[in-house]
């Protein structure tokens, strides 16, 4: 495959790295660098292994300028979040993984939150947040103050669950009565697309820019729709109710965690509107829902992790459509919603108590546990800085925004 990377990457990120708080530094970040750019051979392998892996798992025609293309795309995304994270690692080379609460945005609604009305919009740096009153709020990340161009919004029934799509900066909303809206976040504009009968829409995820899957509790079916002829079609009679959604896009899979605690995967481009599934297993204990599935990419491998109310959290690799067991982690409670912080190869997930947990990947470690003063706490998310989450109540209308690392401006409440 020597056509791929024909041209050398070029160093222009040496030059345009910025002064990290003293001279002595600046310099140890360029000699930190240094050692990436030993590695860039390595990494240049690895991006053009996922890239033929994938075209090949999906039959596409293996066009040597189109795999550069993308091989390159690739490249350059792992090489900028490495010096990212290297700059990380020397801002806060010795201090400790000490997360503590830092402030509190309380909604005015006299109710809690639904299982995933909170989402965070990095492009806008809003949080998008629905209480169980069927209104969605809008408020400045920074000040924690509703924003004065994105006022509150009434639909016709709450929101459950969210999804976004970053290229055309849409997000999906799935609400408690079978309705689905659009939310254009550029245009600040809503839309109904479609209603699946008075059901409870279970999960949510956009496939691309134009196609989604769904899940409803009515007919505990899975649905693909198309947000172009805002329609959708039932694909699947499964065995059980599809209780959380995943998708992911380098390897063009779409996983379905099921109430019964099996996990089904799916290919999300299928050809003529089939979208055929290519594995099932049973990830977590019989009769037990799967809460939570979730990637990662540490150092070039590719992990999921999986939760489920049988009190575990499951790490997996994937091999070709399949997942391969690495390791279980055992809890007292049931998992709720896990989040990768990728600055410290952690997870932070929720319990539905008052704390949250966070473990060292990819062996599990137990980090560190912090308590919130929630009464349940459930959705995560994180900020644009990767330094803060959110975390808000399922009962009561509170989103608790825990700092990970003290920065200069920081204090605890």
């Amino acid at each position: 495959m020597s056509f791929l990377f024909n041209s050398k990457h070029s160093q222009n990120d040496k030059s345009a790295s910025q002064k990290v708080f003293t001279r002595e530094a600046e310099h140890a970040f360029e000699s930190m660098k240094l050692k990436l750019f030993e590695k860039l051979d390595v990494i240049k392998q690895i991006c053009i292994k996922e890239v033929i892996d994938s075209a090949r798992e999906n039959n596409k025609t293996l066009d040597p300028l189109a795999l550069n293309t993308e091989a390159l795309e690739k490249f350059e995304k792992v090489v900028a979040r490495e010096i990212q994270k290297l700059r990380f690692d020397l801002i806060n080379a010795g201090k400790p993984f000490a997360p503590f609460i830092c402030n509190t945005l309380e909604v005015p609604a006299n109710i809690g939150f639904n299982y995933g009305a909170n989402i965070y919009n990095a492009k806008h740096n809003m949080i998008i947040c629905s209480p169980s009153n069927s209104s969605v709020h809008f408020y400045d990340a920074d000040e924690l103050t509703p924003m004065k161009q994105r006022k509150k919004k009434q639909l016709n029934s709450s929101v459950v669950q969210m999804s976004y799509c970053e290229e055309t900066d849409t997000h999906l909303m799935g609400c408690a009565f079978g309705d689905i809206y659009t939310y254009n976040a550029t245009l600040n504009k809503f839309k109904k697309i479609l209603k699946e009968g008075d059901s409870f829409i279970l999960a949510i995820t956009h496939l691309d820019e134009n196609n989604f899957a769904f899940s409803s509790s009515k007919s505990g079916k899975l649905f693909f729709g198309n947000l172009k002829s805002e329609k959708a079609v039932q694909k699947y009679s499964k065995d059980s109710d599809a209780w959380y959604l995943h998708h992911m896009p380098p390897k063009n899979l779409l996983l379905a965690g099921l109430a019964n605690g099996k996990i089904a995967i799916y290919r999300s481009k299928g050809k003529d509107g089939r979208y055929p599934m290519v594995d099932s297993l049973q990830a977590h204990k019989f009769g037990k829902y799967v809460t939570m599935i979730t990637s990662v990419n540490i150092k070039g491998k590719e992990y999921i992790i999986t939760g489920g109310n049988d009190h575990t959290i499951k790490i997996w690799h994937t091999l070709r459509g399949r997942l391969r067991l690495l390791k279980v982690i055992q809890n007292n409670e049931d998992v709720s919603t896990i989040v990768y912080l990728e600055n410290y190869q952690m997870i932070a997930s929720t319990h539905h108590k008052d704390y949250i947990k966070f473990f060292k990947l990819p062996h599990g470690k137990l980090e560190a546990t912090v308590n919130l003063g929630l009464t349940k706490a459930r959705n995560i998310f994180l900020m644009k800085d990767k330094n803060t989450l959110g975390v808000a109540d399922l009962t009561r209308n509170v989103i608790k925004m825990v700092q990970l690392h003290p920065t200069e401006n920081s204090r605890e409440d």
